[in-house]
């Protein structure tokens, strides 16, 4: 069964419109194509386009994904808007590196 199965039997729906590269990467497989290695890849995919976005330089593939990895806690921000928010307020800005966790 997938989640849209569930819709008929919901009493009121809701449909949200987003940017697939920012709200799915699917988990289906153990390895290979939509694994746990690819959603990790999208995630970091995702938080290089927010630093970018906040002004910050970082070193990334032609597609996207840094040499590194990197985090970022829902706490510090949960889309890009509360990311670069957050990102503006850090004073001094922390070194772009492996193990970076922002929280």
């Amino acid at each position: 069964m997938f989640v849209f199965d569930a819709l008929p039997f919901a009493r009121s729906g809701l449909v949200v419109e987003t940017l697939r590269a920012d709200d799915f990467s699917p988990v289906k497989n153990a390895e290979g194509v939509d694994s746990p290695r690819t959603a990790q890849d999208d995630q970091l995919r995702q938080y290089v386009r927010w630093l970018r976005g906040a002004g910050a330089t970082v070193a990334a593939d032609a597609s996207g994904l840094p040499a590194f990895c990197i985090e970022v806690s829902p706490r510090f921000g949960y889309d890009e808007a509360s990311f670069a928010d957050n990102w503006r307020k850090l004073s001094p800005k922390p070194e772009i590196a492996d193990g970076l966790y922002l929280e």
